[in-house]
């Protein structure tokens, strides 16, 4: 924003005005977001690698690693449909400002912005 002093007759630049708090509280709930699903794609790349075999057979079938996964990704898809349908971000969870990311190849669960 350019202020005009006629009195001195120079311009003054001031930084941009202040977010809006709503706006702000939104960008901080985005990046907590964001933080979670991430945290829970890397937790999902290792349990993954622990239900297979190197043949990629089932392992630890109704074990208490397979039913917490199983739980993880519906408070996983939850966290997703939140800052999707709610804060209207859409996209990957691993870009950052206008940079497109891409949720890691390797991983079991693909955020919405890579789908």
């Amino acid at each position: 924003m350019v202020f005009h002093s006629k009195k001195e007759n120079k311009k003054y630049y001031t930084s941009s005005p202040p977010l809006n708090k709503d706006l702000h509280k939104k960008k901080i709930q985005i990046i907590d977001l964001k933080k979670r699903l991430i945290k829970g794609i890397d937790w999902f790349i290792k349990a993954w690698d622990m239900l297979w075999d190197k043949h990629g057979n089932p392992i630890h079938i109704n074990s208490e690693l397979e039913r917490k996964f199983s739980d993880r990704i519906v408070e996983w898809l939850d966290l997703q449909k939140k800052l999707r349908n709610v804060l209207d971000y859409d996209r990957c969870i691993y870009g950052v400002g206008f940079d497109k990311g891409f949720c890691p190849s390797h991983s079991p669960v693909k955020c919405d912005g890579c789908m």
